[in-house]
């Protein structure tokens, strides 16, 4: 594909789709702070026909377009591209896979933790809190203090919402990719585990729905998976629920999800 870059016609295919050469080419597109150039290259490495199988080179690929997402809170195709990485990865390389999950998951909590440090629970739970004024009587002076510390929120508003925003998506896209996979259940739990965490720490009711919306849906294709025979080209390791540590991890988190709830 082709983009228009410094007032030319770049065209991604007359670059070199190695890995090797991605990556320097991205080093060079971040020191012009051209961000989208940077992801651009490394994306087309990752997804290139001729660099399947080396997955060693792919996973570093992967690894600097989280490192770039996480420090620009972008979240650019990382769905996508953390999806391909694991059809490349899961079934001979799945440690590859869990080191790319672990690193996201990691970036996206010292995200929280920052913004914890920097605005305190308190601010960020006002942020995220449902009805956050009160009704007041419309006198001159209430009227004044109300847009003073309306415009304190807005403030507010812009400065936490970003960083908290993308960590949360984060969160749900890693238990997206990972949803029926049965070897990964531990990871999926940590993840959702790790999201509910912060979302109690906020008390956002509607952040919690936002996610056991996400757990609901992913609950319900394991069900509906049931129905038919998987297929293992689609669907490897399919989260089985006749098998007992399968359904005792699934209903383990079912029930802590409940817990939060309460």
């Amino acid at each position: 594909y082709q983009r228009r870059v410094h007032g030319g016609l770049f065209n991604m295919q007359a670059q070199s789709a190695a890995p090797e050469i991605a990556l320097k080419s991205a080093e060079a597109s971040m020191k012009r702070n051209d961000i989208d150039h940077a992801l651009e290259v490394l994306d087309f490495s990752l997804r290139n026909r001729k660099n399947r199988g080396n997955n060693v080179a792919l996973e570093k690929v992967i690894l600097r377009m989280i490192k770039i997402c996480c420090d620009n809170l972008t979240l650019f195709t990382i769905k996508d591209c953390l999806g391909h990485f694991r059809n490349l990865c899961q079934f001979t390389d799945r440690d590859k896979l869990e080191n790319v999950l672990v690193e996201l998951r990691t970036r996206a909590d010292k995200i929280m933790k920052a913004s914890i440090k920097e605005y305190g629970l308190e601010k960020i739970s006002s942020v995220f809190a449902e009805d956050m004024q009160e009704q007041v009587e419309e006198d001159p002076q209430q009227l004044l203090i109300m847009a003073i510390c309306e415009m304190d929120t807005i403030e507010a508003r812009e400065k936490i919402i970003p960083g908290v925003t993308f960590a949360i998506e984060v969160f749900k896209t890693i238990l997206d990719v990972i949803r029926q996979n049965s070897r990964l259940i531990d990871q999926y739990n940590q993840t959702a585990v790790m999201c509910f965490d912060y979302i109690c720490q906020f008390k956002s009711k509607k952040l919690y729905k936002k996610v056991s919306d996400t757990l609901h849906s992913h609950f319900k294709q394991i069900l509906d998976s049931t129905k038919v025979a998987p297929d293992p080209n689609k669907i490897p390791f399919p989260v089985d629920l006749n098998e007992d540590e399968s359904l005792k991890k699934v209903l383990d988190m079912r029930t802590r999800q409940l817990n939060y709830a309460l």
